[in-house]
């Protein structure tokens, strides 16, 4: 469990025991706080590209970024989402961030190792 400290009052991020229900809105605060400090390295168009592209360029993109560094990745396959999840956890790799816009989904991937 995570703490947030802003200047006027202290947050958890995660279940809170007294109710059993997650707070989400301090978990907003959280992801907040953390997108704010990602400095984007490159960014892949994987747009209108089907599987396997977008992961082959992926892992093409991610080997020319540093370690700590971030990649972000645009694309339209709606299949990308269960990709790029297996791709991270088999390659040691961190998901930061996935989201979806109409069609486009953007993956934002920080390079470990």
């Amino acid at each position: 469990m995570d703490t947030i400290v802003t200047s006027s009052r202290s947050y958890t991020r995660g279940i809170n025991h007294a109710t059993n229900r997650y707070n989400w809105w301090e978990f907003f605060i959280y992801k907040v706080k953390i997108m704010a400090d990602i400095k984007l390295s490159k960014t892949l168009d994987a747009r209108n590209m089907s599987c396997p592209l977008p992961i082959l360029k992926t892992k093409k993109a991610i080997m020319g970024i540093g370690i700590g560094e971030y990649l972000e990745i645009l694309a339209t396959d709606p299949g990308s989402e269960s990709d790029f999840q297996a791709w991270t956890r088999s390659t040691g790799n961190e998901l930061v961030e996935q989201s979806v816009d109409g069609s486009v989904y953007r993956y934002v991937i920080k390079r470990t190792k």
